[in-house]
């Protein structure tokens, strides 16, 4: 009868606990130095909300609409000159003006859809390296824990989570859901301060000194403007051209 080596077989139960061990460590460092300063430490405001009604067709049959593939929103940069635009938006500048005053009109995906379908040119594709590697799945279950299923759940909840410290015992799939969690939030424009669309139209307002971006999602896209110069587009006319818009 064959003798069991145990000798070996130590050997191997050591290899494969200090490998463990080894990949654990590097999660952890890795996790640990990347941006959990910054993220641990930061709290919110809830955030208001804003209730929209959009126009009827009647109201805005005469309307002068600037268009961006299927995204028509109200004209108020008819003096203003068109530049660095691309496919992604088109950005329209007035330089005659004491402030900077310009609009930007885009069409992008939303958050969601980026963490779920990523490419090279994301962000989002940091999620897939090594050792920190998310799958598509855990992503998936990471936000169905939750009940994420549009951005702005995902906001919210980054407003409002309880964020954890973890340490190289903690399982790694807890270490995983919180950094999956910090990146999304060291990613998001400023948040100090945000306005929540509710009504006809859903989405949010990021506000940052004099610029305000309003996002607004329609399946798996955000339809986003973003204005320069608050003076100009005052709150009255930036309710005007969310009642206004058109998503063909």
């Amino acid at each position: 009868m064959r003798k069991i080596n145990w000798n070996l077989i130590l050997k191997l139960v050591c290899f494969y606990i200090i490998l463990f061990i080894l990949f654990k460590f590097g999660i952890y460092y890795i996790t640990d130095n990347y941006m959990n300063n910054d993220i641990t430490n930061k709290t919110y405001g809830i955030g208001d909300v804003i209730t929209t009604t959009k126009y009827t067709k009647e109201e805005i049959k005469d309307t002068n609409y600037l268009e961006y593939k299927n995204f028509k929103v109200k004209n108020y940069v008819e003096d203003f000159e068109i530049e660095d635009s691309d496919y992604n938006y088109k950005y329209y500048v007035n330089s005659n003006m004491e402030k900077n005053t310009a609009l930007m009109i885009g069409i992008f995906p939303t958050r969601i859809d980026e963490i779920n379908n990523y490419d090279d040119d994301s962000i989002y594709v940091e999620l897939n390296h090594f050792p920190i590697y998310i799958s598509k799945t855990s992503r998936n279950k990471f936000l169905e824990k939750h009940d994420i299923k549009n951005d702005v759940d995902l906001i919210k909840y980054i407003r409002t989570r309880e964020k954890h410290k973890y340490n190289i015992f903690t399982p790694t799939t807890k270490i995983k859901e919180e950094y999956f969690y910090n990146f999304i939030e060291y990613n998001l424009p400023n948040l100090d301060k945000i306005y929540y669309i509710e009504g006809d139209r859903e989405g949010y307002i990021f506000v940052d000194d004099d610029m305000k971006q309003i996002s607004l999602i329609d399946k798996d896209k955000l339809y986003v403007l973003r204005v320069y110069n608050l003076d100009y587009f005052t709150d009255e006319v930036i309710e005007d051209i969310i009642r206004s818009t058109v998503i063909e």
